[in-house]
């Protein structure tokens, strides 16, 4: 940066590996969701739209449908992600939420 204040470059471009820089940082989140069985595979379409939605499958055995992977860069993005946008997906019926514990910053 000091080349650009020295007006020896005129612009620079950085690529950052975010597992290495911010991973460690990012809330990451599983959902055990329970929908209605004749829509699982909208819900699940649904899902894979949101960007901070990493994994989403379906679950064939046990009393969830759909178990999904959220990760985001800031919990108040996080509670945005699973406290609204996944909420408002039509024929989700419940939801689980399981948060690692060291992005609770208890």
């Amino acid at each position: 940066m000091r080349l650009i204040y020295l007006k020896i470059l005129q612009t620079s471009f950085i690529v950052l590996n975010p597992t290495e820089v911010w991973y460690k940082d990012m809330p990451v989140a599983y959902l055990l969701i329970t929908c209605n069985a004749a829509y699982r595979e909208d819900v699940l379409s649904k899902l894979n739209e949101l960007a901070e939605v990493t994994e989403a499958n379906g679950v064939y055995f046990g009393p969830y449908d759909i178990i999904v992977k959220v990760e985001t860069n800031t919990m108040e993005r996080f509670n945005k992600v699973v406290g609204s946008d996944i909420k408002r997906i039509d024929n989700i019926t419940s939801s689980v939420t399981l948060i690692r514990n060291e992005d609770l910053n208890l």
